[in-house]
């Protein structure tokens, strides 16, 4: 799907693509390759995408964290648009779970560094 959006971005008039979950079956270096393609394409197009993948997730130029709450059979959902530390904390807590470890922060600090040159 991504493949063919990029190829049609000249023909195509929609103006936004939602991504949800692009990173299923993927992984590592893919999910780098991946989000620099996905770069390429915002270039053109609003992208917005859900994804679990920090190789992915370290390309997007705004982070957005979505926080679900259930309290008695009600779900209350919040978007909170995250500061640039706020990224680094979440990109960390992909790679190593709710437990970020300072070599997950680096790597979090790296990962965004890369994506952004």
């Amino acid at each position: 799907m991504l493949a063919l959006k990029k190829a049609l971005t000249k023909v195509d008039p929609i103006g936004t693509l939602i991504f949800d979950e692009i990173d299923a079956q993927i992984g590592g270096r893919l999910g780098t390759i991946t989000g620099k393609k996905l770069k390429e394409l915002s270039k053109h197009r609003q992208l917005i995408l859900i994804t679990h993948l920090p190789q992915i997730a370290s390309f997007a130029d705004k982070h957005f964290k979505v926080i679900k709450d259930v309290k008695n059979q009600h779900t209350n959902t919040k978007i909170i648009l995250l500061s640039h530390e706020q990224k680094i904390e979440e990109l960390a807590k992909m790679m190593s779970g709710e437990e970020k470890s300072n070599i997950a922060l680096t790597h979090a600090k790296d990962m965004l560094k890369s994506a952004n040159l």
